[in-house]
């Protein structure tokens, strides 16, 4: 599984040994790579940690997977609107890691896409694809340039399963199996949805600690008022002075 370290960062522990990675050896296609490998296991909530943004937690944890469990690791969240954010892309190559948010940006996610990310957040159902023959690119996607690109990078395998929490589908986590040669089964499907519920307890979890510090931010400015009458004996200006003082320490703590 993956633990914190005491930096707030992940990292893997394997059968209770603490390393800087899991075993990963060179797979065969057709094998199954993941349904024998750690899991990835959030901070519990509370725990004093200096990544609460949740973008950071979710980058975190698509670093470590791959490529331990997936060559692409893409996680996407439900905006308003019904549109998708993608807060998350990697994989070992930079230069695909570039190509990749350039290709985000040009193309964004279709929320009503008939596979992938847009399914599952709708849906809330898994996905799981065992092989991406060229015939299913050329039939989804409708761009020769964005066709040609995707067939370039060899995609062979994938699954995509819903981020929840609380009853909600928050997003998606979606990992693709590429260059590796992996060839995906159910068995792990069942560890990417034990990774895609835990996503979803993080994020849920930096999410409300986010509105919590932000009313209580809110409630120390307005509860505040911009001036205090001098009373004889108490010095009303001097104790507004001492308290705005001692507000700005706490927000930035908070901060």
């Amino acid at each position: 599984m993956i633990r914190t370290t005491a930096t707030g960062r992940w990292t893997w522990t394997w059968l209770g040994r603490s390393a800087g990675a899991p075993p990963c050896g060179p797979t065969t296609p057709g094998s199954s790579s993941v349904s024998n490998r750690p899991i990835w296991r959030p901070r519990r909530p509370g725990a004093s940690s200096p990544s609460l943004d949740y973008e950071v937690t979710l980058n975190q944890l698509a670093e470590l997977v791959v490529p331990a469990l997936a060559d692409w690791c893409v996680i996407q969240l439900a905006a308003t609107g019904g549109q998708i954010d993608t807060v998350a892309i990697a994989h070992p190559d930079p230069d695909k890691m570039a190509l990749a948010r350039r290709l985000q940006e040009r193309y964004p996610p279709d929320p009503h896409a008939p596979v992938g990310a847009g399914r599952v957040i709708r849906t809330g159902e898994s996905e799981l694809i065992r092989d991406i023959p060229e015939s299913m690119l050329e039939e989804l996607v409708s761009d020769p340039e964005l066709l040609a690109i995707l067939l370039d990078l060899r995609l062979r395998s994938s699954m995509a399963v819903p981020l929840t929490a609380r009853g909600q589908v928050l997003g998606a986590l979606t990992l693709v199996a590429a260059e590796s040669g992996r060839t995906y089964a159910p068995s792990d499907l069942a560890v990417a949805e034990e990774l895609g519920r835990r996503a979803g307890i993080a994020f849920d979890n930096a999410r409300l600690y986010h509105d919590r510090d932000y009313i209580a931010q809110t409630l120390q400015r307005t509860l505040l008022p911009p001036s205090l009458p001098d009373i004889p004996g108490v010095g009303g200006r001097r104790l507004l002075r001492r308290v705005r003082h001692r507000r700005g320490r706490v927000e930035h703590r908070a901060g």
